[in-house]
């Protein structure tokens, strides 16, 4: 395969001259993630992972690139990934989780939509998340996207919600046999979107129910990799210590693995894990969990170091199936589009200085006290 060639564009060139080859020679350039017989996707047994027969345990990072955090496969730099990369994996990373954005996949903005089902995917976006893949590979990194980084918001609506399908059918036939992908993640904190969406705008759209038809489509086209939905159930602490995930068993159903995410003081997490461990026997992931350093007393470096002691030495203790912290960089200030692909930024510019200073890197890839902490649990504890 050449360079200037992406393994899509080869399949279909190969596909098209299939007179001329036949298919084992097809297949015998494609190179192992393309090949049929000896695939190495995440299979859960008895509440563990395993890939290739050994058990594994999710050593994770959310990942955005630095420069382009919600744009990364649009305005895509290959350089700058590979090297971004190149610390995750120096850091003992093995699994990295990253946004599947609907609007820059398809090429439109806000002001270009006169509806809200476009779905056609640019053949650009696909190439450089293919290349992505492969440069995740190159640093034995497996990937977990979500699809739905971003969902237009008439899709929630019930009458709607064939285009989360019909999304899926755009993506699925593209990457439903590749081994790079660890598992597929539907729908990023439906349950902080569905409070928030209900208080704004009453009954008018059904997250929820759209989370959960999406993830039975994703299922019926793609038997091979394992499904979740990234819940922020415990980002405020419940009116009843006693139910701190309480959207736990809304969703378990419609998941192979159950993860979390975890904002709220360190005090609840024994308590959290206990009361998901009673409601499932799935595995259990930390999906998210961090702290800014925005230079204040509650958020220094080394404030940062220490949250990430106490939750891997839990994670460690309570024997869950792994975690991904939020997250692997930080990000320059100059970044206009930080959080929103729409373009506009938080309201609050506190809240925008939080949302870039989140990583264990620092803007020129220099490693904070947390980094060493990662390193230090994913390489030699976890």
């Amino acid at each position: 395969m050449t360079d200037n060639l992406s393994r899509r564009e080869f399949i279909k060139s190969a596909l098209g001259t299939a007179s001329a080859l036949s298919a084992p020679t097809i297949i015998s350039y494609l190179g192992k993630s393309a090949t049929s017989s000896d695939k190495e996707f995440l299979e859960i047994r008895d509440g563990s992972f395993y890939i290739g027969g050994e058990e594994f345990t999710i050593k994770g990072a959310n990942y955005q690139t630095r420069d382009y955090p919600w744009r990364m496969f649009k305005e895509y730099d290959p350089e700058q990934i590979g090297k971004e990369l190149r610390y995750a994996e120096e850091l003992g990373i093995n699994t990295i989780r990253v946004p599947i954005m609907h609007p820059y996949s398809i090429g439109k903005t806000k002001k270009d939509w006169k509806s809200y089902d476009y779905l056609d995917i640019k053949e650009e976006y696909f190439n450089n998340f293919e290349d992505f893949l492969s440069t995740a590979d190159d640093h034995q990194i497996k990937v977990m996207p979500i699809l739905l980084g971003y969902t237009p918001h008439p899709w929630f609506e019930p009458k709607n919600h064939e285009f989360g399908k019909k999304y899926l059918e755009k993506w699925l036939p593209e990457f439903k046999e590749d081994e790079r992908i660890l598992a597929w993640d539907v729908k990023n904190e439906p349950d902080i979107h569905e409070e928030l969406m209900r208080e704004k705008h009453g009954n008018k759209y059904d997250i929820e129910g759209f989370t959960k038809s999406t993830a039975k489509a994703l299922r019926d086209l793609d038997s091979k990799h394992p499904i979740t939905i990234g819940l922020s159930d415990t980002y405020g602490v419940a009116e009843s210590e006693d139910n701190l995930v309480d959207e736990l068993s809304s969703y378990i159903d419609h998941e192979d693995f159950y993860s979390f995410h975890f904002y709220i003081p360190i005090k609840y997490f024994d308590r959290v894990v206990e009361q998901i461990q009673s409601k499932t026997r799935k595995p259990i992931l930390l999906q998210e969990f961090g702290l800014p350093t925005l230079g204040d007393k509650h958020h220094t470096e080394g404030k940062q170091k220490w949250y990430f002691e106490e939750v891997l030495e839990r994670i460690n203790r309570e024997d869950l199936n792994g975690s991904i912290f939020w997250k692997l960089n930080d990000h320059p200030k100059e970044i206009s589009e930080l959080e929103n692909p729409w373009g506009h930024v938080y309201a609050n510019s506190s809240k925008k200085e939080r949302a870039r200073k989140f990583g264990v890197l620092r803007t020129d890839y220099s490693k904070k006290p947390a980094a060493h902490v990662v390193q230090q649990y994913y390489k030699w504890i976890l």
